[in-house]
């Protein structure tokens, strides 16, 4: 279950999404912080004890049971489950408001029984109100009893051999009343404390809330909650005593894994972005936040909202410096809450939840110099939310220039091939998010084989590196441009750069069969850059100045660039730069096509292209890769030791996922059915008749398979759009966009969505562009529908492939990499079958016990026991697979499920040992060698 249900089961489902007039909001949202004014925000450098020590050597494996909304007797039984789904980590948001129900009063120990009024309907999230009763769940809607002996709780934890990972806030997000903050600190705090908008609005204690139309500008939230400031040193100083209080009572009773305890760490605050105000201009016009940004700005009056159209870029500057410090001031904020934790005597690693759509107004490069972040992952592995967890993952990673580990702090439950699309980009497991439940019921089965598979891969996948094959530019700050940005003057809508077109980049290397890092144009070095042999970039106007040297200076050292359509002509500042076309591609353009889906010819390949074409004149330096009708529209020149591509064009563009969209319900549509008919149901429900009047009747695309209606909250950050949805169908290979409200003010109140498919073409061209052969080489029936990533074992030592075949129709498939400087193909021979919808750890030399080897296998290992007279493997294979080992000697017996073996080679080696071939069958089989 998702939080898709919860997005159905309240008014998100229709009335907002579909826009209209605002009146009262039925709606909450959450509380905020304060920073401290001598918080300095760090500029170089990363938070100390990164890692997580302490942990299993495995990747993350568990999930977040919440003791406070259960009965103690129920726990165990829910523990134990986990236990058996092989969980390794219980993660537990603990709430300020439960064990300080009363000013100064704490209660760890279950000595008091709050109980606190019920102002959420947030059963629809993850668990039904009966499921969570039938979990252990305590009994009460509007009057919740909370339980408080979380001493009880970590003893039952520690006593079933889990780790621990904690979360005490101070804000615990929307789950449960006031985001966890005392209803004491709210209703008798100053009033001074609280955010306001930039009509001087509070947004204190107060439910329902109707505020003027000034604070909605850029997006109602989930939930009204009263939101402090981050600038209030009231609440800071509260929050302090609280975090303090709450380490103190962990050193006390030696909790801490370095103390022989099971907590590892310990994650402050919750999705820290003002309270899900995402809007550049709905708060924070709070005094004492003001008088930090007089001193910031050197005197600028604080943007209230954007400029007219007409006064240009230039007037947009004051908006996007507005931006910048309230993203720094989320990192002030984790940055004094992290030294409250440190200064209180907490010596394990801090972490962050982020904002699952990656809103602003915080910024991943920031908080990333402050703390550990870890990304949530509820959008599911299914083809159609390509390249959703991709690009979060990647941003992550980028933020902190793939030096800090991550993992996913909250995903959906009973999905083992999100793990491993997870882990192929670099994420270190994760924990499924529940209420009550920890392993969701009739979820066992899934997820036990996936636990033993990381106990049995332990460091080989939790200390492995990923290799990356191209590297794509990221900038996540072009989303402080308003929606419609060329209407200020842009050449290019700088926003959808961003939220879409970047996005079908992405798509379209994941499709042609290349694993990519991001490089955050922010914060990656000139050593970063060098670590790809291609970047690709797709362009908007705004790039930094000092971003721009860098490519060229990567470019010059043997590098290649490839960019469309058109190189960036402005800094970070909106000031004319223009360090990378001077350099790169400085061939005129001398006509503009602004034809969508016009074929052009590139590399011998003739393809549509989208949003219009560039055509240039080339001197005698430059290269023709692309042309229209004859003239050139895509060159490449020689710079240095590298080469520079500029593709006048975008390749892929408009992508329908879009950089952080979510699926709010999907339906299939089958054969014999009238997709329109089912397509215009759904737009009626959740987007509105207009949206549905909007339908065509020649649908655009394929043959549709599922209807879909996205959703788009982050959109909420552009500043004129309230929440913005879409209706689309994926036919086999592409989404589909159809229409969607339009919630700007100044556009259409319909929007249809161009169609731009990625088509075969597309991927042979991109494939040509990168110029580099993939890590792993995916010979299948459509290879196009693998994903395959390769991971390098620690130390050097082995490597693991992670496929993962994301379509329901079954591959036959070989794999070809290099580990260690040799070739190597699973299996040596022929092809071996995956199932659609799963995905597989595939082991390439990994050490085993007694000297041997576990060459390699197209089966997942389960469990490993190796003595001097035995070797037993448990493997998963959903087909029939080969096992290969190294071995110092030949058995003198084989038996697979227990049965004697016939299917089995051995093959004498210039060093006197022996390399074993095996065939298993698929199921879970296990395999025994005896010795003599």
């Amino acid at each position: 279950m998702s939080r898709r249900l919860f997005l159905q089961g309240t008014a998100f489902g229709s009335a907002a999404v579909a826009g209209g007039t605002l009146g009262p909001w039925p709606f909450s949202a959450p509380p905020a912080s304060a920073a401290l004014a001598s918080a300095a925000l760090a500029t170089s450098g990363m938070p100390a004890g990164l890692g997580y020590p302490g942990l299993p050597e495995a990747c993350m494996f568990g999930a977040e049971l919440q003791y406070f909304r259960m009965s103690p007797s129920h726990i165990p039984a829910r523990l134990e489950l986990c236990r058996e789904a092989h969980f390794g980590v219980i993660q537990a948001y603990v709430p300020w408001n439960v064990h300080e129900f009363t000013r100064g009063m704490f209660d760890f120990e279950g000595r008091t029984i709050p109980i606190l009024p019920d102002d959420h309907f947030d059963e629809y999230q993850e668990e039904e109100p009966q499921a969570e009763i039938q979990a252990g769940g305590l009994i009460g809607r509007f009057g919740l009893t909370a339980n408080t002996n979380l001493v009880l709780f970590m003893q039952q934890v520690k006593d079933m051999g889990f780790k621990m990972i904690l979360r005490p806030g101070p804000f615990i997000s929307d789950e449960w009343r006031s985001g966890g903050l005392p209803d004491w600190l709210l209703l008798d705090g100053d009033p001074s404390m609280f955010v306001k908008g930039p009509d001087g609005s509070t947004l204190g204690p107060g439910f329902p809330f109707s505020p003027p139309l000034s604070t909605a500008t850029g997006g109602s939230t989930l939930f009204y909650f009263s939101s402090p400031s981050y600038a209030s040193q009231e609440y800071l100083s509260a929050a302090r005593t609280w975090l303090t209080t709450f380490t103190k009572f962990l050193i006390d009773g030696e909790w801490l894994s370095t103390q022989g305890g099971p907590v590892v760490g310990m994650q402050v605050d919750d999705e820290s972005c003002f309270f899900y105000r995402f809007g550049p201009f709905e708060v924070d016009y709070n005094p004492d936040m003001l008088a930090r940004w007089n001193s910031y700005s050197g005197g600028q009056p604080a943007p209230r909202a954007w400029p007219p159209q007409s006064a240009g870029i230039e007037s947009l500057r004051p908006a996007f410096l507005w931006q910048r410090f309230k993203a720094e001031q989320i990192g002030v904020y984790l940055a004094a809450l992290s030294t409250d934790l440190r200064d209180a005597g907490f010596n394990l690693p801090i972490n962050h939840e982020l904002e699952l759509d990656l809103s602003g107004p915080g910024e991943f490069f920031i908080d990333a110099q402050n703390v550990i972040l870890d990304g949530e992952y509820y959008n599911g592995s299914d083809p159609s939310n390509i390249p959703l967890n991709e690009i979060c993952a990647q941003a992550i990673r980028a933020a902190s220039r793939q030096q800090q580990p991550t993992f996913g702090v909250e995903m959906n439950t009973g999905d083992p091939l999100l793990y491993n699309v997870l882990v192929g980009e670099g994420i270190y497991g994760g924990l499924q998010f529940t209420y009550t439940e920890g392993l969701t019921d009739g979820t066992l089965g899934e997820m036990e084989p996936l636990g033993r598979a990381f106990q049995a891969a332990g460091p080989m996948l939790s200390g492995s590196t990923r290799r990356a094959d191209v590297a794509l530019v990221w900038d996540n700050t072009l989303t402080w441009a308003p929606f419609g940005a060329n209407r200020w003057g842009f050449a290019n809508d700088v926003r959808a750069v961003i939220e879409r077109h970047v996005p079908a980049l992405a798509t379209l290397l994941i499709r042609g069969g290349f694993a990519f890092d991001f490089v955050d144009v922010n914060v990656a070095q000139s050593e970063d850059l060098t670590q790809y042999p291609t970047i690709l970039l797709g362009a908007a106007d705004i790039m930094p100045a000092a971003f721009q040297s860098q490519l060229v200076e990567y470019v010059a050292n043997g590098g290649r660039l490839v960019c469309m359509p058109t190189p960036p002509r402005l800094d970070s500042e909106l000031n004319p730069c223009t360090v990378l076309s001077a350099a790169l591609f400085p061939e005129p353009v001398i006509n503009h096509d602004d034809t969508d889906a016009t074929l052009v010819q590139i590399a011998g390949t003739t393809v549509p292209t989208w949003l219009g074409v560039d055509l240039y004149q080339l001197s005698g330096e430059s290269t023709v890769v692309a042309t229209l009708n004859g003239s050139p529209c895509g060159y490449e020149r020689p710079y240095g030791r590298g080469s520079a591509v500029l593709l006048g064009t975008w390749l892929a563009a408009d992508s329908v996922p879009e950089r952080a969209g979510m699926e709010l319900e999907t339906a299939p549509i089958p054969p014999e059915a009238d997709p329109v008919l089912i397509l215009t149901q759904m737009a009626t429900k959740y987007l509105g008749e207009a949206t549905a009047a909007r339908i065509p009747q020649q649908l655009p695309g394929g043959t549709p398979q599922i209807a879909i209606v996205y959703y788009y909250a982050n959109e909420r950050r552009g500043g004129e759009t309230i929440a913005s949805g879409c209706l689309a169908y994926f036919d086999g290979e592409n989404v589909v966009g159809l229409a969607g409200p339009n919630t700007d003010i100044n556009q259409p109140p319909i929007q249809i969505y161009p169609y731009h498919p990625i088509l075969p073409g597309h991927i042979t061209v991109v494939q040509g562009l990168a110029g580099v052969t993939p890590h792993v080489v995916v010979s299948s029936d459509d290879p196009t529908k693998i994903q395959a990533r390769i991971l390098d074992g620690p130390d050097g030592q082995g490597a693991t492939i992670v496929v993962a075949n994301r379509w329901p129709d079954r591959q036959k498939l070989a794999l070809s990499s290099t580990v260690g400087g040799q070739p190597v193909r699973l299996p040596l021979r022929d092809g071996f079958v995956l199932p659609g919808g799963v995905g597989l750890f595939l082991p390439v030399r990994w050490p085993l016990p007694q000297g041997r080897t576990l060459v390699q296998a197209t089966a997942q290992l389960l469990e490993v026991l190796s003595t001097p007279a035995e070797l037993a493997l448990t493997l998963l294979a959903p087909s029939s697979a080969e096992v290969v080992l190294a071995l110092e000697a030949v058995p003198n017996r084989v038996t697979v499920n227990g049965s004697p073996s016939v299917f089995w080679s051995v093959i004498p080696q210039a060093d006197g040992t022996f390399t074993m071939v095996v065939a298993v069958p698929s199921g879970q089989p296990d395999l025994v060698l005896s010795f003599p």
